[in-house]
């Protein structure tokens, strides 16, 4: 089994790693050019890698960008694996979670919610 801080440090490398992938180097029409990779979670055993997205978009371009990402693992994972070396590689997973503008709204909610508490504590 890796290590808490290996495991830390593998994700943060796939995460900076795929989204330059993603910005530069697949040149597949159903890869949404506003592509953000928010997380990356591996497996303490290296067994997989589950990688959290999120796509500006409608939902069918939200819907291709996945199914094309999850498409283009095996290239995905051939270019990662160029750079950094493991004895064992984790399989590659694409999951959508939420857009853009959803995390804007929460990132607003949570503001709103705490100038409340603020406003409340001073009353």
């Amino acid at each position: 089994m890796a290590g808490e801080h290996r495991i830390e440090k593998i994700n943060q490398f796939f995460l900076e790693e795929i989204t330059r992938l993603i910005k530069y180097h697949l040149e597949n029409p159903d890869i949404s050019p506003w592509t953000t990779v928010l997380n990356v979670d591996t497996s303490p055993d290296l067994s997989f890698s589950r990688i959290f997205i999120t796509v500006m978009g409608s939902e069918e371009d939200q819907k291709k960008t996945v199914e094309a990402l999850n498409h283009s693992r095996g290239h995905i994972k051939s270019r990662l694996s160029r750079e950094i070396h493991l004895r064992k590689f984790p399989e590659l997973r694409f999951h959508l979670i939420g857009t853009h503008e959803d995390s804007v709204e929460r990132v607003y909610d949570i503001l709103d919610s705490l100038s409340d508490s603020s406003h409340n504590e001073s009353s």
